[in-house]
Order: structure tokens, then C-alpha cells, then sequence
């Protein structure tokens, strides 16, 4: 399988090309099968697989200027959430400078801007839809300009009661303030349901 990043256009989108080959020989032993899966992934994915040969896979990791991506709050009482945020430089291999989306300097004066370690960082979670929850249901709940993980325990009305492990809160929340839960694999490069 060799699979290979491909830039449409103006990087108005970015593909993951797969081309797998399968050797069951419909046409004799010297005419393997040739499939091509074309993978969508979302403008601010800029991660990816430069490409795989056989058990052999090179990952290249990092992000780039202007990337939309999320940051890890490991503080007392925020541990846990996770913050959008702009990459605005790249310091070191494993080092940025970021600039919230939600979070302000502490006098007001301006979007907050701090020194950020890769281990911190991960993709924005790609998009899905979901038109309800179940119950025990892993999500994150978007409160305090921020994306905090919790469990379904209720619904009362149209809001989905959630409730928060870390401070043991329960907060009900319209559908609109709730996603699915996503973990970002490094190693591997994907996301999966938590």
C-alpha cells in the first residue's frame, strides 16, 4: 500500500491519496488489482503521512502558521479541557507560540498568547454530526470558552444532562453545545471515539 499528501488548488483542501494493491490475480499472476481511496481531511489537518511502503511508515508531524488546532489545560480545575486556539510560530521541533480563540490576556487587552509544548496540542477534531446521545455516552461539552469532558447521566426536556468527572458537576446543555468525543493518537496520526 503507498499512500502520499496531495494539495488541491490553493490548499483550499488537503487529501490523503491511498492506493492499495491487492495480488489476487483476476488476469493471470502478473495483473494485480489497483484500487484508489481517496481520503477528505479537513483545511487545518496539516498532519499527515508523508507515505507507507509495507510495515514501513514514515509519520511527519508539526503544524503550521495560522493553523486552527486545540489546546490541553492541565490546570488545577480546568485539567482536562481543551481550548481552541492559532499556531503563530513555530519555536522549536516541539515548542509553538499560540493564540487563543476565547481566552483573553489577563488586563483585556488582547487575545491570549502563550509558549505551548507540541505534547499539549492536537488537530481540531473533525466534525460530526449528531442528532442525539445516549446514555453513559462519552461527549464534550462546550462551557466557559472552553471543551470539557463529560458522561451523559440524564435529559431533562431537550438538554442533555452531563456530568463532569474532575469537579463532579452536572450541567444540563441544549444538543447545540454538545460533540462527540475525539482523542487524538499521535503515534498512529488518528483520531478515535473515546
Amino acid at each position: 500500500m503507498l499512500a502520499k499528501w496531495v494539495n488541491i488548488g490553493n490548499d483550499i483542501r488537503n487529501k490523503l491519496e491511498v492506493v492499495i494493491f491487492f495480488h489476487l490475480h483476476p488476469d493471470g499472476p502478473n495483473s494485480p488489482l489497483k484500487f484508489r481511496l481517496l481520503v477528505i481531511l479537513p483545511i487545518n489537518c496539516k498532519l499527515g503521512f508523508q507515505y507507507f511502503t509495507g510495515d514501513r511508515r514514515v509519520i511527519k508531524m508539526g503544524f503550521e502558521r495560522g493553523d486552527i488546532v486545540e489546546i490541553l489545560n492541565k490546570e488545577e480545575g480546568l485539567k482536562g479541557s481543551y481550548y481552541p486556539a492559532n499556531i503563530i510560530s513555530r519555536v522549536s521541533n516541539k515548542d509553538y507560540i499560540v493564540q487563543y480563540r476565547t481566552l483573553l490576556e489577563e488586563d483585556g487587552s488582547g487575545p491570549l498568547r502563550e509558549f505551548m509544548s507540541i505534547d499539549r496540542i492536537r488537530p481540531t477534531p473533525r466534525e460530526i454530526v449528531a442528532d442525539s446521545f445516549r446514555l453513559s455516552e462519552v461527549v464534550d461539552a462546550y462551557d466557559r470558552d472552553g471543551w470539557w469532558v463529560g458522561k451523559v447521566i440524564g435529559k431533562t426536556g431537550s438538554k442533555y444532562v452531563v456530568h463532569f468527572k474532575g469537579t463532579g458537576e452536572k450541567i444540563a446543555y441544549p444538543l447545540d453545545r454538545l460533540r462527540v468525543h475525539q482523542e487524538w493518537d499521535w503515534k498512529n496520526g488518528v483520531w478515535y471515539f473515546g
